[in-house]
């Protein structure tokens, strides 16, 4: 089981406009008529973000009217569990881009949103402030950089914006383009040095972040426990240290944090810097489980189905993974998906089997990208489509899973 970092995600608009919405199910009514799918360029974009910085995102992204950007909230549902939510217009990455007259236009917002929560800003519906926007469009300098743009292209955004002096919540234009380009600097500066993997920890520019955590982390902020236990697991701004690890996430766990009783029972389900220990991994994942974590739900479904720390029921094991899988955990929908067509936990269900493997590959997940190609190339629960296997399979091989690679070397058929 891979250890999860929630990203709370918080309240930002870039431009202005954003709907106030208060729960799930105001979300869900509203942005019921474009469904509940989502731009796979928008997942593969923020799938881009997080893996240049080593985290793993946990919020749903979801397309909907009339927010005409890019909105990241949290939504409490009807049991008191957070949700996590990035919203956008349907028409969010073609209208930026064509206005910005570049590709890397919306890019540079998702990125300067997810710089909010990673510097640690507490924004709400009340709007933002001068030096969060200052340090978040550094973050998203620093991060187009590393992904390979110009600093014309990460100033793209910005330079579509009418006003030109601060406002309440937002500084000066110019202030803002100066600070894309001190974070964009720093991040081709590492670039240059040789640092270009994204497995490489901007280790340099994250300090700052990892202070700023380790203060609030000190005065027992459980959510700056929690993320301070992660970069000591991760490494990511600071050096490898799994006891220290244990240590802060422990802290966090014990307060009731779910990501840190979730980070916690991966630890000893995998041993690092505990002894390996199931009954308690499985002890800390069951509360994050219950408190609404999907990442926790989907871990104790794998439990479940290993019988590891519990004893092996499928049936809690399909429960636990369609909780997940139901708050958009993509991996736990293509796991939903192949319980369907396994009768694992559920009856076997070839319909149902292809709507969670859809889920998951319109989410660029590449277990479910392949799944689905399988699907239409069976005629299973689809209408037998070669062209539409291809599709997927190629979309899956292309982020080199290995089965969908050999499904397409088999048929002859180029990726």
């Amino acid at each position: 089981m891979k250890l999860i970092y929630t990203i709370w995600i918080v309240l930002v608009s870039i431009t202005a406009f954003a709907q106030n919405y208060q729960t799930v199910e105001e979300v869900n009514s509203v942005c019921d008529q474009l469904g509940f799918s989502s731009d796979e360029e928008a997942h593969i974009a923020v799938d881009n973000i997080m893996e240049i910085i080593g985290l793993q995102k946990n919020f749903i992204i979801q397309k909907c009217p009339n927010i005409n950007n890019a909105v990241a909230k949290n939504i409490t549902d009807k049991s008191g569990n957070i949700k996590r939510y990035i919203l956008y217009d349907s028409e969010f990455f073609s209208n930026m881009d064509i206005k910005a007259g570049s590709d890397w236009a919306a890019i540079s917002i998702l990125a300067h949103e997810i710089g909010h929560h990673l510097n640690g800003h507490a924004l709400n519906n009340k709007g933002s402030n001068h030096k969060f926007e200052l340090d978040a469009d550094y973050f998203s300098g620093l991060i187009l950089a590393k992904m390979g743009a110009t600093l014309e292209e990460a100033q793209s955004a910005i330079q579509t914006f009418r006003y030109e002096k601060a406002t309440a919540t937002h500084p000066a234009k110019q202030d803002r383009l100066n600070e894309i380009e001190k974070g964009w600097t720093k991040g081709d500066d590492y670039k240059n040095r040789g640092n270009t993997t994204n497995d490489t920890p901007i280790t340099d520019a994250m300090e700052p972040l990892v202070q700023e955590l380790y203060r609030k982390a000190k005065k027992g902020d459980a959510s700056a426990q929690s993320s301070l236990g992660y970069f000591y697991y991760s490494g990511n701004g600071v050096e490898k240290d799994y006891d220290k690890a244990v240590k802060w996430t422990r802290k966090a766990a014990e307060q009731g944090n779910a990501t840190g009783q979730n980070n916690l029972g991966n630890m000893y389900s995998n041993g690092n810097g505990v002894e390996r220990d199931y009954n308690k991994a499985q002890k800390w994942t069951h509360r994050a489980a219950e408190q609404g974590n999907a990442s926790g739900q989907f871990n104790l479904g794998v439990a479940y189905a290993k019988g590891e720390g519990v004893e092996q029921d499928y049936f809690q094991a399909a429960k636990w993974t369609r909780r997940a899988a139901e708050q958009g955990h993509a991996l736990g929908q293509a796991i939903l998906g192949s319980m369907y067509v396994n009768g694992n936990g559920v009856e076997k269900d070839y319909d149902e089997a292809v709507k969670w493997f859809r889920k998951a590959a319109e989410q660029g997940d590449a277990q479910g990208q392949n799944y689905l190609g399988v699907m239409y190339y069976e005629g299973a629960g689809v209408e037998k489509d070669y062209n539409e296997a291809l599709k997927w399979f190629r979309k899956s091989a292309r982020k080199d899973y290995k089965d969908s690679q050999e499904k397409l070397t088999k048929l002859g058929e180029s990726w």
